[in-house]
C-alpha cells in the first residue's frame, strides 16, 4: 500500500477486506471510511509481530506473515495457529536499516509455487508449508496437521495391515565409505552496538564463531581395503571449501573404479545350474519365480548368488553413492558445511531434524 504512515499493517487489512482490481495499492476515501470497521485499539504502529496475536483475536482473522531474502526466497516469520475462517497473509520487507513494510499477498499459492520445482498450481497449508495438488487433497492434509491437532498426527494402519520390505538394493553394501571429521577455532566477534530500539535486540549475543580450519578424511573400501584411498588432511582458512572439492573428486575417483573394478562375469558351477533349474523362490524378494527368472551373481567376486526375478536383478545392484560419515554431523559439522555448500551449483536434498539440524544431506 502506499502510504505515508506507520499504519501499512491496518492499510494492507483494509485491502483484504475491501479488494479493488485496479490501482490497488492506492488508499482511497473509501477505505479510510472502511477502517472504523476494524478494532486496533490498544495497537501500536508499526505492528509488532508480538501484536499480531491481538489483533487476530480482535478482529476474527489469521495472520501469518512471511519474509523476503531475494532470488524468490521466501520464509515463514509468522504462521498462524488461530481457527478463524478468515485468513490474511502478509509479506514482511525491510531496507536493511531498520525500517520495515508489510505488503498483502493477494495469492499466497502462487508467491509459494514460484520457489518450488513443480509446474502446475500448488495449494499449501499454512500451519505447516506441505504442498498438495488439489484443494480436496489440501483438505485431507489440514486434518492430520501437527499445528491443527496441537500434537504430533497418528495414523494407524488398518487392522491386519502388513508391512513389507521392498528395497531389496539397500541391503546390498556400498563400495566405498568416506570418514570424515573437521577441527575448528574460535574467532571473536566484533559486537554490535545497541539500536535502542527493543524490537529489534536480540536475546543472543554473537561474540564468537566457529570456523573450520582442518579437515581429515580417509577412504575405505568395503570388499578390498587395496583399493581404499590414502588418508587426507588439510589446514587452511579455507577447509570447508577444499574439503568439499576433496569430496566431490574422491566420489568421481570411487565411481570411476567401481565401474571398472566391480564388473566381474558370473561363473556358474553344473551343480549351482542344476540348482537354478529347480529352484521356486527369488533368492532376493523371496516371491514365487514362476517363468520369470535369471542367474544373479555377485559382480565384485563373480560367484553366482541364486536363481531371481529379472527385475529383482536390475535393482540389487552396487550403487554409486558415497557415504561420508561424521561423528556428529547433525549437531556440529553440518553447520560448518552449509556455510560453503551454496558454492557449489548442485542441486542439495536435505533430510532435516530441524530448521538449524540436518539428519543428512546429498549432492
Amino acid at each position: 500500500m502506499k502510504n505515508d504512515d506507520d499504519m501499512c499493517f491496518m492499510w494492507c487489512h483494509v485491502r483484504h477486506l475491501n479488494p479493488r482490481a485496479r490501482r490497488a495499492t492506492t488508499i482511497t476515501k473509501k477505505d479510510r471510511e472502511f477502517k472504523i470497521n476494524l478494532d486496533y485499539e490498544g495497537i501500536d504502529f508499526p505492528v509488532k509481530i508480538s501484536d499480531i496475536d491481538k489483533i487476530e483475536r480482535k478482529n476474527s482473522v489469521n495472520i501469518s506473515v512471511f519474509g523476503y531474502k531475494g532470488k524468490k526466497q521466501f520464509y515463514p516469520i509468522r504462521i498462524s495457529k488461530a481457527t478463524y475462517d478468515e485468513h490474511m497473509e502478509l509479506l514482511l520487507l525491510g531496507d536493511g536499516e531498520g525500517s520495515r513494510h508489510y505488503v498483502l499477498i493477494k495469492d499466497v499459492n502462487r508467491m509459494l509455487c514460484s520457489v518450488s520445482k513443480h509446474r502446475h498450481k500448488q495449494h499449501f497449508c499454512l500451519h505447516c508449508l506441505h504442498s498438495c495438488v488439489s484443494e480436496e487433497v489440501l483438505e485431507k492434509d489440514k486434518e492430520t496437521c501437527l499445528e491443527v491437532n496441537g500434537t504430533q498426527a497418528v495414523i494407524l494402519p488398518e487392522e491386519g495391515t502388513k508391512i513389507k520390505f521392498k528395497n531389496h538394493r539397500n541391503l546390498m553394501p556400498v563400495p566405498f565409505v568416506i570418514y570424515a571429521d573437521f577441527e575448528s577455532i574460535l574467532v571473536p566477534e566484533k559486537r554490535k552496538e545497541k539500536s535502542g530500539n527493543p524490537e529489534d535486540e536480540s536475546s543472543t549475543d554473537l561474540y564468537q564463531t566457529h570456523k573450520a580450519c582442518s579437515f581429515g578424511l580417509k577412504t575405505v573400501c568395503h570388499y578390498d581395503d587395496k583399493y581404499s584411498g590414502e588418508y587426507k588432511s588439510y589446514v587452511g582458512s579455507d577447509a570447508a571449501l577444499v574439503f568439499l572439492k576433496t569430496v566431490v573428486k574422491e566420489s568421481f575417483r570411487c565411481r570411476e573404479m567401481t565401474d571398472k573394478i566391480f564388473r566381474k562375469k558370473m561363473v556358474i558351477t553344473p551343480e549351482e545350474e542344476a540348482e537354478f533349474l529347480v529352484t521356486k523362490n527369488c533368492q532376493i524378494c523371496g516371491n514365487d519365480l514362476c517363468e520369470d527368472r535369471v542367474r544373479d551373481h555377485d559382480h565384485v567376486t563373480g560367484k553366482y548368488r541364486g536363481a531371481a526375478h529379472n527385475i529383482c536383478n536390475l535393482k540389487y545392484r552396487i550403487t554409486w553413492k558415497v557415504p561420508v560419515v561424521f561423528h556428529n554431523l547433525r549437531g556440529y559439522d553440518s553447520h560448518l558445511i552449509m556455510q560453503e555448500i551454496g558454492k557449489f551449483k548442485m542441486d542439495v536434498n536435505v533430510i532435516p531434524n530441524n530448521m538449524e539440524k540436518y539428519i543428512s544431506f546429498s549432492l
